[in-house]
């Protein structure tokens, strides 16, 4: 019996190169989960078990769910304290791009008052917020009506990846998975 090669002519090859590459294709995907499935607990907590502090911690927010930060900044609130607990004035930002951040519309204060109060609480404890301008900008919503209380910056993402440059950790709270993500997308 012959024993069969690897030429790129031979079928075996032909057959297994494609399940390879999705094996491969699927390692790679795994090495970083945290954008796929997101642990903020585990985030902070791995941060306040730190010997020393980081440079600060920019949580970062981009919901499918347009009513995502009902439950978000009700969580944050109770982090932050935690978190100056340890490391007392640590900076804090919190960058959110998704459809929740419509939720800090002036349009929006009827039924999302609750969630609107609590930036004026957040800044209290030295945290900024951030909508997304280019975002806001699909939607046709202008950057003047957000609530005063937030900062209109001109990209979420590399708003996150600015504070990372500067050395925050990075705490991610909520991601579009990618398919919906598109649909976000002007039409052109």
């Amino acid at each position: 019996m012959k024993t069969p090669t690897l030429h790129p002519a031979n079928p075996v090859r032909r057959a297994l190169l494609p399940l390879l590459l999705l094996l491969w294709l699927g390692a790679a995907l795994a090495e970083d989960q945290r954008h796929i499935f997101p642990d903020p607990v585990g985030e902070v907590d791995r941060i306040l078990a730190m010997e020393t502090p980081p440079a600060g911690i920019v949580f970062d927010i981009e919901a499918w769910d347009e009513r995502a930060l009902d439950e978000h900044f009700p969580w944050l609130m109770q982090q932050i304290p935690r978190i100056h607990q340890r490391f007392p004035d640590l900076p804090v930002a919190i960058v959110t791009h998704g459809r929740e951040q419509f939720q800090l519309t002036t349009d929006a204060t009827a039924h999302s008052g609750d969630v609107q109060a609590m930036v004026a609480d957040f800044q209290q404890l030295g945290a900024g917020v951030y909508v997304c301008k280019t975002h806001a900008s699909w939607r046709e919503v202008p950057p003047e009506a957000f609530i005063d209380s937030v900062i209109v910056a001109e990209s979420g993402p590399a708003t996150v990846n600015d504070y990372i440059a500067l050395g925050y950790k990075l705490v991610i709270l909520d991601k579009i998975p990618l398919e919906k993500l598109i649909t976000l997308l002007p039409e052109e």
